[in-house]
């Protein structure tokens, strides 16, 4: 786990130290579209390092006793919601649909644990998927659970790795396409998911991309 931490910080520190060089020699002077530009980039590799660090200690946490659910009814739409915000960032210009019907009875779970998980599925999708290319983000309730999805229209995930994008550290094929992470990520969304004794999955749409979901037990009454 500590390797693949430092691996990942490391190549975000080149790429920020690469950029502060280039923004402090003085040689040429950077105009201020692109001096924008060159500090986004600083600010995007910081936040890859925030959630790398996030991830791994979110992860070594719960393979112990340090962590309690706090399950209480939630409204799926307000997690959702809170999730997205907190990743506005990330997503820039890029449209995420939402589609939670206001009818939806109360998911039971630990809010704060569930934006973790979906954070991370929103983050993949927008980093395995076309620039530009929309999201979406839906909830249903299924009679015995409450399930949400991120649909994205990135490459897919091939039928033999399904199953062990889940396991920790593996990185599938979309990774070859250069986007870094720790492999991490998943693992953990899983072991969450679990825990509140719903599950995580992933299928193909038909139309392509990736469809990744979240079960949820839902809220007694």
């Amino acid at each position: 786990m500590l390797d693949a931490l430092a691996h990942d910080i490391r190549n975000a520190f080149v790429s920020i130290r690469f950029t502060v060089t280039i923004l402090l020699s003085g040689q040429q002077p950077v105009e201020e579209e692109r001096g924008k530009t060159l500090l986004g980039n600083i600010d995007k590799e910081l936040q890859r390092v925030d959630r790398c660090i996030d991830e791994t200690v979110q992860l070594s946490r719960l393979g112990t006793s340090e962590v309690t659910l706090r399950k209480e009814p939630q409204d799926i739409g307000r997690v959702i919601s809170g999730a997205l915000q907190e990743i506005a960032s990330l997503s820039g210009s890029r449209a995420i649909k939402l589609r939670v019907p206001e009818s939806l009875p109360r998911a039971h779970c630990d809010r704060a644990m569930i934006q973790c998980v979906l954070k991370q599925l929103v983050s993949n999708a927008l980093k395995y998927s076309p620039a530009y290319s929309p999201l979406t983000v839906s909830a249903e309730h299924t009679g015995a659970a409450i399930v949400v999805s991120v649909v994205d229209c990135g490459p897919g995930v091939a039928e033999d790795e399904k199953d062990r994008i889940f396991e920790m550290f593996y990185r599938g094929q979309a990774a070859d396409s250069g986007a870094l992470g720790t492999g991490l990520g998943l693992a953990s969304a899983k072991i969450i998911a679990r825990a509140h004794g719903g599950d995580i999955w992933v299928t193909a749409p038909v139309e392509g991309g990736s469809a990744f979901h979240v079960s949820l037990p839902v809220a007694p009454a």
